[in-house]
């Protein structure tokens, strides 16, 4: 079943077309139908084994099975009696998670909700008061009394009242992370949710290449990060363990083991500090964390002032945090980690690859072709333009990929790369600068990565840019030049991005980087006419438009050449 969660604050809608909704209601029958056919399976097997002494006779089998002379009465027995009653209700157990499974609305609860779930539906026990029967009064016993039956009747009101609950769990969910926040601290304000968290006893042990961590302490983080996963991306995924994280943090500094620093996790949802008295520092990015404080308001109306529940007015605090990442699915994760071969050609397990499902190897297809791979000989097999292990280990520790429009990553096709190199005319002891460097294609034809300093947001295509051998910073371009006034080049080669105006930001922060006689080639969008350069400083020169270059858009580019006097 789809879930198609739509925050309207403070509430979740169910949205979804009349069709879309009978289709789901159509796959929900055909899981009845299916455990109808296998109760009825399993009583025809009971009626058959438990008929007049059939299991008797079927028991003396087994006995008589033995080789002679190593004769092994009652190894093998089948029991007498089976109850009918359990085998239902293990089968409605199982079937009610299935169907709960297809909504993925257990993910949203919080822990308490799920543990009451199961033991209704899946354990069959409910808690009731009863007299004590030593005291006379009232106490709450937990007692078996079947799991709820499987039908039409009670599955489609049981799936709609979880449905349309959705906004509570995620209220209590929100309201139970604030709750166990450490009150020792000033940066936990006491009228909501601040972009700064200090949580106390998280880390409780240290090993060589792990971290232990407290149980409570961690399923109230891994509620926090599931919820903003959700706010960010729109649908229910599991998270990795804060442990398992965490761990993957420490490993990373052999010296230091990362503590006292910030590290980024959850495609840059979260920036985590780990202290070595077990104390947890967490920075929450701008465009998530005023929606905590907005579903917080739901539990307490008058507590959590206005402007702490709506969206950051400082842009520039939101710049410096970074782009929110965009997770790749667990199966597809799975499907990379198999990934076996030389440096340049890597296949999938072939099991792993035959038994996966559609949209997962379609996603898989996809992240290959963003990491600048193309299909080998076979169907799980890719090649890389560079040596791809470093890549590979980086992508399955970070579980994240560059979102494109927020990033802009569009790669330079061949046909513009050419035209650059040609324009560029790099020749030895020149310095060149790639300000947007994405994975380097726009540097393919160039190929001098001893004279080329590459600044790039995405870090897996930091890391793709290391392993062709170029020099990367990883950060902002914008704000690498505020840093970086007096660092110039001979050359520079750019495919800016383009939204928001940011090709012009970008091109005029470069420029500022060139020596007196250097030149810029820049591609740029087809409506540029650069006529806000300063002609008395700089001489622009029109040298080309392109239509359908770029893959997956048909957006018209230009190529300028662009020399400081």
């Amino acid at each position: 079943m789809s879930t198609a969660l739509t925050l309207s604050t403070p509430h979740l809608d169910f949205s979804g077309s009349d069709f879309v909704f009978r289709e789901e209601m159509n796959q929900i029958r055909n899981v009845i139908s299916d455990f109808q056919a296998e109760i009825k399976e399993r009583e025809m097997l009971h009626s058959i084994l438990f008929a007049g002494d059939r299991v008797t006779k079927i028991n003396n089998l087994l006995d008589e099975a033995a080789k002679p002379g190593e004769h092994r009465h009652g190894s093998y027995r089948l029991p007498y009696h089976i109850d009918l009653d359990y085998v239902r209700g293990n089968l409605r157990a199982k079937y009610w998670q299935k169907v709960v499974d297809m909504t993925n609305v257990l993910q949203l609860m919080p822990a308490k909700r799920r543990d009451e779930w199961r033991r209704q539906f899946i354990e069959g026990k409910v808690t009731m008061d009863k007299p004590d029967p030593y005291c006379g009064s009232m106490r709450s016993v937990v007692e078996y009394v079947g799991v709820p039956e499987f039908s039409e009747d009670s599955v489609f009101p049981t799936l709609l009242a979880l449905l349309n609950e959705r906004n509570v769990f995620l209220n209590e969910r929100v309201y139970g992370v604030f709750c166990a926040l450490s009150p020792k601290h000033k940066t936990n304000k006491s009228y909501g949710f601040s972009e700064r968290l200090i949580l106390t006893d998280v880390i409780s042990d240290r090993w060589y290449d792990s971290i232990s961590t407290t149980s409570y302490r961690e399923d109230s983080i891994d509620d926090l990060r599931m919820v903003l996963r959700f706010f960010a991306h729109g649908s229910l995924s599991r998270v990795e363990r804060l442990q398992t994280v965490l761990s993957a943090v420490y490993r990373e500094d052999a010296e230091n083991h990362n503590f006292g620093k910030w590290v980024s996790i959850d495609g840059n949802l979260l920036r985590v500090k780990m202290f070595m008295n077990g104390n947890l520092h967490i920075e929450i990015h701008p465009d998530v964390a005023w929606k905590l404080n907005e579903v917080l308001a739901a539990s307490l109306p008058y507590a959590i002032p206005t402007e702490f529940r709506s969206t950051p007015a400082n842009r520039r605090v939101v710049k410096d945090f970074g782009e929110i990442l965009t997770p790749i699915d667990d199966e597809v994760i799975t499907l990379i980690t198999t990934l076996d071969g030389s440096e340049y050609e890597f296949t999938a397990s072939h099991y792993h690859w035959d038994s996966a499902k559609a949209d997962t190897k379609a996603e898989f297809v996809e992240v290959m072709k963003k990491l600048g791979g193309f299909p080998g000989k076979h169907s799980s097999a890719w090649c890389f333009p560079y040596p791809f292990s470093e890549v590979k280990n980086y992508i399955t520790r970070s579980r994240c990929m560059p979102e494109q429009k927020s990033h802009q990553f569009y790669p330079t096709p061949e046909p513009i790369q050419r035209v650059v190199a040609d324009l560029i005319e790099l020749q030895d002891g020149d310095r060149l600068l790639e300000p947007s460097a994405g994975r380097g294609d726009l540097l393919t034809f160039i190929d001098a990565p001893d004279q080329t300093t590459c600044i790039e947001l995405s870090p897996i295509f930091c890391k793709i840019l290391e392993s062709k051998g170029y020099k990367a910073t990883n950060g902002d371009f914008l704000k690498w030049s505020d840093e970086n006034t007096g660092v110039e080049f001979d050359k520079i080669a750019m495919n800016p991005p383009y939204s928001e105006g940011r090709a012009k930001a970008h091109v005029e922060a470069a420029i500022r980087h060139l020596e007196p006689g250097g030149r810029c080639v820049a591609v740029m969008p087809g409506s540029e006419r650069m006529q806000w350069l300063d002609a008395g400083q700089y001489r622009v020169e029109d040298c080309g438009t392109f239509s359908g270059e770029f893959e997956d858009t048909g957006v018209t580019v230009k190529v300028f050449k662009i020399v400081k006097m």
